[in-house]
């Protein structure tokens, strides 16, 4: 059964944890242990380039790549393009190993860039069908992970999507003696912003759990924001009430470690979201159009007094936001955390007679 795909623009992408052994160092008497693995393409999906581990193991159903190919309901320009040829980087020649095996640099049409080195079980070159390259306008640089072993993190692919944040405008909720809400209810439910990436934006490409659902390999994370009760406070006497109560907003420690535990996505006041398996920004989708600040997110709390007058309900009322993470499918959600947008108390006074 093919894995789901999704389209970002031009692209359309899925991931897989089918691969073809291709070589390794067995009997080169190297200090380190070395195989090459190329991703199993998925119809005219191709992977970016082979995969180099520092050790032997079996890695189908144990790691997962990325594929890619174009959007066919796409018009224009694809968004991938075979390599033209390869440039020969190094091959084993009296290594006394094993295995012939070379490793090749593929040759990207113009306007286009390739972003993986391909792997060889001999020393000739690699069919041109091995792998895509990618159109320039899709790619941006990056800093690569460093590592021990070759790997394919030398640019990131931009999967473009619009900017969709709705902005929450709805006002306080009005109330009257004979719907007085209670602590906790929440009211004007607003979606805000949604985003869907490959599972390896959140998760290492080793994650077992994200492995055993490789069939649909993507995860979704948004946000929603409504009016929330903090607390309500009925005086059904004839003498005034004074109180104070606290409101904590932003994402305490405690929270956030729970959120990257679960879901593999960090939240800060000091770079607001991202995913750790790729240690991607999320802000561009998760921030609103009017500002790029990330304070909401920063835990602090304010201690508000208050007077309730006789015969009256004073509500307490504050913007609360939920972010969810989930398989895209639906079929799990990894966490949900809520907090307060902000410390603003916004009190409603409702007459009980």
């Amino acid at each position: 059964m093919s894995n789901a795909t999704r389209d970002y623009g031009d692209l359309r992408v899925t991931m897989t944890s089918a691969f073809n052994w291709v070589w390794n160092d067995k009997g080169s008497g190297a200090t380190k242990n070395f195989e090459a693995y190329h991703p199993v393409s998925q119809g005219d999906l191709r992977p970016l380039g082979s995969l180099g581990f520092s050790s032997y193991n079996e890695r189908n159903g144990k790691f997962a790549a990325l594929l890619v190919g174009k959007n066919p309901s796409s018009s224009g320009t694809a968004a991938v393009a075979s390599p033209t040829g390869y440039d020969l980087i190094w091959r084993d020649e009296k290594s006394g190993g094993d295995h012939d095996g070379s490793f090749w640099r593929p040759r990207a049409p113009s306007g286009y860039v390739s972003l993986g080195d391909v792997c060889s079980g001999s020393w000739n070159a690699p069919s041109n069908d091995k792998i895509w390259c990618v159109r320039a306008d899709l790619v941006q640089n990056s800093n690569h992970f460093k590592a021990k072993v070759w790997d394919d993190q030398k640019s990131v692919l931009t999967l473009p999507n619009p900017k969709r944040f709705t902005e929450f405008t709805a006002p306080p909720p009005e109330f009257t003696k004979t719907n007085i809400p209670k602590g906790g209810d929440i009211f004007n439910h607003t979606a805000q912003c949604e985003v869907t990436l490959p599972f390896t934006v959140y998760f290492p490409p080793s994650d077992a759990a994200s492995l055993r659902s490789i069939n649909y390999p993507f995860c979704q994370l948004t946000r929603k924001i409504a009016w929330y009760v903090h607390t309500a406070h009925t005086n059904n006497s004839g003498g005034q009430i004074s109180d104070s109560t606290t409101v904590t907003k932003g994402v305490s420690k405690t929270l956030s470690e729970e959120m990257s535990h679960s879901a593999g996505v960090s939240v800060s006041a000091s770079y607001g979201i991202k995913g750790f398996g790729m240690d991607v920004s999320l802000n561009y989708q998760f921030t609103s159009t009017t500002s790029s600040s990330f304070t909401e997110y920063e835990e602090n709390s304010r201690t508000q007094g208050y007077t309730v007058p006789p015969y009256e309900a004073t509500i307490f009322l504050s913007k609360r936001i939920w972010i969810q993470a989930t398989r895209a499918d639906g079929s799990v959600v990894l966490k949900e955390i809520n907090f307060n947008a902000n410390d603003d108390i916004h009190l409603v006074g409702v007459s009980l007679k």
